[in-house]
């Protein structure tokens, strides 16, 4: 015992400054685990213009909101939301095409709010009834402390719309974040002078973490109004230069300047996120997320919403879609009812007839009542055609019924003898000199049909098919023009949007 103690003793002031060494680079690591702990802390962002009510927002809707759950994003702009008054609710409130997304989202998103920006007017091909009005708007499930709006200044001769900003202070994982959403002018002096507008902003406001995002409407040729952005500044070479002095910063501190996560994780890619339908393809990158770069560190960026995943997913609900928008301009027409033309324009290559888009060029809308193809006349035979179709269901399912009763109480379907009382059609109808002439054939295919007229049955199913049949096949030639329409959609329809969603996840630094 005393010869271990007298060892141990020996070896005490070794392991005492080995187990400090050991202290010193646990601590050490801790630290370093820590301080890594606090720069992982992201938030996910994205960007989307929804392409207002455009083909079928009751099936897109969907699709978006299964984008948005994939993504996992914390917070998304959207740009282009339509907005109506709902009679329905308290003082009229407005539903919103946001209100309809959270719906499907909830319980994780649970913070959203619109920011009206100008009143719609009727299309060229109908009359609009609903979703008068549109607007920015943004959905968190992070808790929304404030929402703003920024009037920008209009000077466009071409571009009617007033544009503004909604900035969106959010409280995420801690911070507090400034997430502003644009949709920017296509007039490219507007732009620079909205750029100027939203410098000065922020330049008030100080955000610390300030993000960026939205339809920039950026050409190609013309970067100017985003290299202010991303500087913080009107350089002397940028094509803005009536804002080169006046509407820079004084001084670095009010400097604020922003990367474009697309290209910090993709240099040299082009990015495009607008398709000019109904030309496929993208020609352009307007769809943008700018993260101040003092703040924020860009870890990924990526694109979703590409319609060949929409098209196979959701084609047979866009045709359920269109097939109700036809029978609802019929039903309308009937009854005189105003509405039931597209709410949207269907493009140069598009005619809106009945309530949905058509192919063969832009020249052959018509507005209900005045439609062949949703006639008063077409839409009573409709009607009718589904009532004389139901009972021949409701008949096939007795048959079916009668049949399975039948097999399962023992008896062959030809003898049972308690389904044959419902069909008593004896022998004797026919002519007496008939069964006594046994070689004519006649009377012997008279005499077989009889005797099968006793199993219900089997005449329930027959006729219920037959007459299925026979209306499947006659409804082809009665509803040729309605079913024309029903077949001719365009090919953008087939998207979920003629943009992209833009994706990015922002580290906190």
């Amino acid at each position: 015992m005393d010869i271990r103690m007298g060892a141990l003793g020996c070896l005490t002031p070794r392991l005492l400054k080995s187990s400090h060494t050991m202290t010193r680079m646990v601590l050490l690591l801790l630290l370093v685990c820590v301080m890594g702990g606090a720069g992982s802390v992201s938030i996910t962002v994205g960007t989307y213009n929804i392409w207002n009510v455009m083909f079928n927002w009751d099936v897109r809707k969907h699709h978006i909101a299964e984008m948005i759950r994939a993504a996992n994003l914390d917070v998304i702009g959207f740009q282009e939301v339509r907005a109506d008054e709902d009679p329905s609710l308290p003082n009229r409130r407005r539903r919103t095409q946001v209100d309809e997304l959270q719906e499907l989202l909830l319980p994780e998103y649970k913070w959203s709010t619109f920011q009206l920006g100008h009143d719609m007017h009727s299309p060229r091909d109908g009359a609009l009834q609903e979703w008068q009005h549109e607007g920015l708007a943004l959905l968190s499930r992070h808790p929304i402390l404030k929402s703003q709006k920024q009037d920008l200044s209009h000077h466009s001769r071409t571009d009617k719309i007033k544009r503004k900003v909604l900035h969106v202070t959010l409280m995420v994982r801690g911070y507090e974040v400034v997430v502003s959403v644009v949709h920017f002018s296509y007039d490219k002096w507007q732009q620079c002078n909205n750029v100027a507008e939203i410098m000065e902003y922020i330049r008030d406001a100080k955000p610390n973490y300030s993000i960026l995002l939205g339809d920039f409407n950026t050409y190609n040729d013309y970067e100017g109004p985003l290299e202010g952005l991303h500087l913080g500044y009107f350089s002397s070479q940028n094509k803005c230069p009536k804002y080169a002095k006046s509407k820079n910063p004084t001084v670095e501190s009010e400097l604020t300047a922003y990367d474009d996560a697309w290209k910090v994780m993709h240099y040299g890619e082009n990015g495009f996120t607008f398709s000019n339908m109904p030309s496929p393809g993208f020609v352009s990158r307007p769809d943008r997320i700018l993260a101040s770069n003092r703040y924020f560190k860009v870890s990924s960026a990526e694109l979703d919403g590409y319609g060949n995943i929409y098209a196979k997913k959701y084609q047979r609900y866009i045709t359920s879609a269109r097939r109700k928008a036809i029978i609802e301009a019929g039903r309308r027409t009937y009854y005189r009812e105003s509405g039931g033309d597209c709410l949207h324009d269907c493009g140069p290559s598009g005619s809106c007839q009945c309530g949905v888009c058509v192919r063969g060029g832009d020249g052959h809308s018509c507005s209900v009542p005045d439609c062949e193809a949703c006639s008063a006349d077409l839409y009573r035979l409709y009607c009718i055609v589904r009532i004389v179709f139901g009972a021949f269901t409701l008949q096939l399912f007795v048959g079916l019924i009668q049949t399975v009763l039948a097999v399962t109480q023992g008896g062959s379907v030809h003898r049972h003898k308690s389904l044959a009382r419902f069909c008593q059609l004896p022998l004797s109808v026919a002519p007496p000199s008939w069964r006594h002439v046994r070689h004519l054939h006649l009377a012997s295919w008279v005499r077989t049909v009889l005797s099968s007229c006793r199993n219900l049955a089997l005449v329930n199913l027959s006729i219920s098919l037959m007459g299925m049949f026979s209306l499947v096949v006659l409804s082809q030639s009665w509803f040729e023009e309605p079913l024309r329409l029903l077949e001719s959609s365009l090919p953008e329809e087939f998207n979920p949007s003629d943009h992209l969603m833009v994706i990015a996840e922002l580290q906190f630094i």
